[in-house]
Formats: structure tokens, C-alpha cells, sequence
């Protein structure tokens, strides 16, 4: 171990993608092979071109991982946040995700996370709602 150095990783060893190769090449021999992780990057706009908000998110391992929801002040309580969390749950059910998560910064509104019937979400915050999941 004295020889070996820990250092951040490369812009380019990022790109490769060789690390995540790596460990899911191991996991197959446990797991069996599964899908790789597959992203829904979505955008609302107005008429004008202004970008009124979007989701990031990505789906692995069946899951449904919700990483960033935003809609802009004046358009908030429009219903735009639930219309892109029901496409992103839909193109998510399309790649195979059974169940969802949901990763925030701050205390959203535990009214905009409300999924279809069809999908399972936890909320993964730094405070908690005891939001209680639907099975599926």
C-alpha cells in the first residue's frame, strides 16, 4: 500500500468510464448482468425560449434516481414540476425502473412528490416528509 497514491479522478478517466466497467463487470458475476445507467435530462420552456425549469435524473439498477428538480418562482404551484416528474417517471418505466428516489438540497414541497401508481419513491433529503411509498 506504500507505493500507491490516491488522487481525484480525470476529466478524461471520468469520459471513459472505465472505473464503473470495471465494478459492474465484478457485480455481473454476483448479480448477474443488469442495464447500464441510462439518463432523463428534461427542460421546460416557455413560448419565448426562457427555460422555466427541468429535471436531471437517471435511471440504474431499476431505480429511478431523481437528482435535481427546479422551477422557476413564477411559475411554481402551475403544476410545470409535476408535469416534468410524470415525464421523467414515464421514460424511467420505459427503461425498465420499478421503483424511484429522490435527492434534494432543501425542504421541496411534498406535494410535488407524489409518483403515478406505478412507481415506488423515497425521498432522500436532508430533512425527512415520512413519505410512504406506494408498492408497485
Amino acid at each position: 500500500m506504500e507505493n500507491n497514491s490516491i488522487t481525484a479522478a480525470t476529466p478524461e478517466e471520468l469520459r471513459s468510464g472505465e472505473l464503473g466497467r470495471k465494478l459492474r463487470h465484478y457485480n455481473y458475476g454476483f448479480d448477474g448482468e443488469y442495464p447500464e445507467q441510462q439518463y432523463i435530462r428534461l427542460n421546460a420552456r416557455d413560448g419565448n425560449g426562457r427555460l422555466l425549469g427541468g429535471v436531471r435524473s437517471f435511471v440504474f439498477l431499476y431505480w429511478l434516481n431523481i437528482e435535481t428538480l427546479f422551477v422557476e418562482a413564477d411559475v411554481r404551484g402551475s403544476g410545470l414540476g409535476s408535469h416534468l416528474l410524470a415525464e421523467a417517471e414515464r421514460q424511467a418505466i420505459a427503461l425498465g425502473a420499478t421503483n424511484a428516489v429522490a435527492g434534494t438540497w432543501c425542504a421541496a414541497s411534498p406535494e410535488t412528490n407524489r409518483p403515478t401508481p406505478d412507481v415506488r419513491i423515497g425521498i432522500n433529503s436532508h430533512g425527512s416528509y415520512g413519505y410512504k411509498g406506494r408498492p408497485v
